[in-house]
């Protein structure tokens, strides 16, 4: 969350700016945390970047060669090169390779489930939310490769969640800032949930019930 919001900040700061000198530049980032799939991530994060790769590096390396080994071949290369944009390190080689392995998962996945019944159940509407909080969660599990320096503390960030390695404070002010957003949305959301629920079609007895945990909490 922290890389979005300083990444997509600056970024519509510098759209703004230009925009007072009559310029326009492209959008960089369209709601990517709402992505249902990594491909859909790729047209939402930094499109001005995989807009580029796309045309200029993928696009080329598959040109005249056909198969799906020379695209996932491609895929993971393009992807490695792509974390390689960010910096000259080993973690973000590594940080590449794990987008590319999701779109290739993805893909192969697609081809399998296509006229099933998973299809059907993926493409109702009530499947959307699991759908953007995996894929949430997916890309939030490439921080472990993008935020440390070496590959030895991304795999103490991959094992601190199950219990397995304990580094405090490294990574303490990348969680509080976390907690903090998230105390901030919650104390926004009670002191508004008065005004939300009169829009809403609840009944008064809901009303009344909300109403009474709004003041308990002011």
């Amino acid at each position: 969350m922290q890389i979005f919001f300083d990444f997509s900040g600056y970024t519509d700061i510098a759209r703004g700016c230009a925009k007072l000198l009559g310029f326009e530049f492209p959008l960089n980032f369209a709601r990517p945390f709402l992505a249902r799939n990594p491909p859909d991530l790729w047209q939402r994060w930094h499109i001005t970047l995989s807009t580029w790769v796309r045309d200029y590096v993928f696009v080329p390396l598959s040109r005249k060669r056909r198969g799906r080994f020379v695209l996932y071949r491609n895929m993971i290369v393009v992807m490695m090169l792509v974390g390689l944009w960010h910096g000259a390190n080993w973690t973000f080689v590594a940080w590449g390779a794990y987008h590319g392995l999701l779109l290739i998962d993805y893909r192969l996945f697609d081809r399998a489930k296509t006229d099933s019944a998973i299809d059907r159940v993926m493409k109702s509407r009530y499947f959307v939310p699991f759908s953007v909080g995996l894929m949430f969660a997916s890309f939030v599990l490439s921080a472990a490769f993008f935020r440390p320096k070496t590959l030895q503390t991304s795999g103490y960030v991959l094992s601190g969640p199950l219990g397995f390695q304990h580094m405090p404070g490294q990574f303490l002010l990348t969680t509080g800032t976390s907690c903090s957003f998230s105390f901030r949305y919650f104390w926004r959301w009670r002191r508004n949930a008065l005004s939300l629920l009169t829009v809403s079609h609840f009944n008064r007895r809901a009303f009344k019930f909300l109403r009474t945990f709004v003041r308990f909490w002011r």
